[in-house]
């Protein structure tokens, strides 16, 4: 079990760091202070951020696979933002797909592809 264990922490961490890359972070471990391009941010060792970048703050999270509610709403922002045009419009470029998900508690998340939140700060 604990060789399970193990290789699933290995997996997480391996992730922050191939995501770290993505978005031009650093992992943030347990550090108190990050310097991340010309700023510094203070971190709380007892509670950080897996990535912080110079404009966010990224909690990771690597699953097996992602629950099948996300990513068919995922799939259905990305098929319908690509089919809707603004009228008179000849620019090629679709719209932003994104999908807001909640449930009863009021609890709303923002999902949408890594690649489409990596052409926000480009």
């Amino acid at each position: 079990m604990k060789s399970i264990q193990k290789r699933a922490q290995y997996r997480g961490k391996w992730f922050e760091y191939e995501v770290a890359k993505l978005v031009h972070g650093k992992v943030v471990g347990r550090s108190k202070a990050i310097v991340v391009g010309n700023s510094t941010f203070e971190c709380d060792p007892n509670h950080p951020l897996d990535i912080i970048n110079e404009w966010s703050g990224i909690e990771c999270k690597y699953l097996k696979s992602l629950p099948k509610t996300v990513t068919n709403a995922m799939e259905q922002a990305v098929k319908n933002a690509s089919l809707t045009r603004p009228v008179g419009n000849t620019d090629p470029t679709p719209l932003t797909p994104i999908t807001i998900m909640g449930d009863r508690e009021g609890h709303r998340i923002v999902v949408m592809p890594l690649n489409v939140y990596l052409g926000l700060h480009e």
